[in-house]
């Protein structure tokens, strides 16, 4: 029986669904960040993707305003970035970061809160 026959008659199913480039792969990573004297922080989870990563969490700013920056890297090559800003009560943020069309993905997000009176150190979130 041919193949066009076969599908007339039901019999040929579809292949698998190609994989989410979403789909998390590695441990997800949990974080907590202060600006400079702590004037103010972020804290979330980072899921980690194929290609791109799930970012999710809250700023606060307890002095003015707070800003979390966000920068994707595969190896030393940074392929992405993003920002959240506070003043004053929690915003909270959920959004992917990488590039969709890099195989492999992001292997570094590296986060940082800056406030008013200076930016607090740089943290690494590195994939397992």
């Amino acid at each position: 029986m041919g193949a066009a026959a076969a599908l007339a008659m039901g019999m040929l199913t579809a292949g698998p669904a190609s994989a989410d480039v979403r789909a998390a792969a590695w441990p997800n990573d949990t974080y907590y960040v202060c600006a400079d004297y702590c004037d103010g922080a972020t804290q979330g989870g980072v899921v980690w993707g194929n290609r791109t990563s799930k970012l999710q969490g809250w700023v606060e700013a307890y002095n003015g305003t707070a800003t979390v920056y966000f920068d994707a890297f595969a190896g030393s090559t940074k392929v992405d970035s993003d920002s959240r800003t506070s003043s004053g009560p929690v915003v909270p943020y959920n959004f992917y970061i990488g590039d969709p069309d890099r195989p492999g993905g992001v292997d570094r997000i590296r986060v940082q809160v800056c406030a008013p009176r200076g930016c607090g150190e740089q943290f690494n979130l590195i994939r397992d």
